[in-house]
C-alpha cells in the first residue's frame, strides 16, 4: 500500500525589502521522522489559493514548530488558521508540534501568552538549550487521553524549546501538563485524531515520541483507506 501523504507546514523568513527573496524553511528531521513512521512528507507552502487542492492530496496535517520566542509572520499564521479550519472540517488527522500546538489551540479558542515570564524565569526547564536534543522535564498525561493511551506510564520525559505558552479554555482537552502547570499536550473535542504537543517528538528521543508519530501515521492510513474506498465505490 502507498504511504499516507502528510502535509507539513513550514516557517517563513520574510524579506521586506525584496519580497521575491522570502524563504520557506523546515528542519529536515520533521520529514525524516514522518518517513521513519511510515508516512510520505509533503512540505506545504503558505499559498492560500492552493490550499483546497493540496488538502485533497493529503491524508494528515503536521503543524510544525518555529524558532523559540518568535512571533510567526502573518502570512504563516493566517494560512495555518485556514488550514486548521479546513482540515478539521474534512476530518483529517492533525498533529501540532510546539508552535503548531499553539496555533491549533488558538484555532480552537485558546490564547497564547507570549514570552511568558514563568517560562523565562531562572530555573525554568522549558528553554534549557539551543537544540532540544535531550530530555528537559517531565510531563504528566491526563487519564483516558490519547497521549496517555500511547504510553506505558502516566508521565514521560520530553525535550523543550519554547518561550510562549498556550492557555485555555478552548474546544480542546488538556492531555499533558508540566509540573508548573504549563500545557504540554491538547486533544481536540469530537475529533478522532487531533493532538498538539508542546515538545518536539520529531527528535525521536523516547518511545513516547515514536508511538505518537506512528499513531499519527496510522490515523492517516485509515483516512487514506477510506478515501480509496470512496474512489472505487
Amino acid at each position: 500500500m502507498a504511504r499516507p501523504v502528510i502535509l507539513i507546514t513550514c516557517d517563513v523568513q520574510e524579506n521586506e525589502r525584496h519580497p521575491t527573496e522570502t524563504l520557506l524553511r523546515l528542519r529536515r528531521n520533521y520529514a525524516s521522522a514522518i518517513c521513519a513512521a511510515g508516512g510520505l512528507p509533503l512540505i506545504l507552502p503558505p499559498e492560500p489559493e492552493a490550499l483546497a487542492a493540496v488538502l485533497a492530496l493529503g491524508h494528515g496535517v503536521l503543524l510544525s514548530g518555529s524558532d523559540a520566542g518568535v512571533t510567526v509572520p502573518a502570512m504563516r499564521s493566517s494560512f495555518e488558521l485556514a488550514l486548521i479550519e479546513q482540515a478539521l472540517g474534512l476530518g483529517l488527522p492533525i498533529l501540532g508540534i510546539c508552535h503548531g500546538m499553539q496555533a491549533l489551540g488558538q484555532a480552537l479558542g485558546g490564547t497564547v501568552d507570549r514570552d511568558d515570564p514563568a517560562l523565562l524565569a531562572l530555573g525554568s526547564r522549558h528553554l534549557p538549550q539551543p537544540i532540544p536534543d535531550r530530555s528537559a522535564h517531565i510531563v504528566a498525561f491526563a487519564p483516558g487521553s490519547l497521549l496517555a493511551c500511547l504510553g506505558a506510564a502516566s508521565e514521560a520525559g520530553v525535550n523543550s524549546f519554547h518561550r510562549h505558552a498556550l492557555r485555555g479554555p478552548g474546544r480542546f482537552r488538556v492531555s499533558a501538563t508540566a509540573s508548573d502547570g504549563v500545557i504540554e499536550g491538547i486533544e481536540a473535542d469530537q475529533s478522532p485524531f487531533c493532538i498538539g504537543v508542546q515538545w518536539h517528538p520529531e527528535y525521536l528521543l523516547t518511545k513516547q515520541d515514536h508511538r505518537l508519530l506512528r499513531a499519527f501515521i496510522a490515523a492517516a492510513a485509515v483516512r487514506q483507506a477510506d478515501s480509496n474506498r470512496k474512489e472505487h465505490s
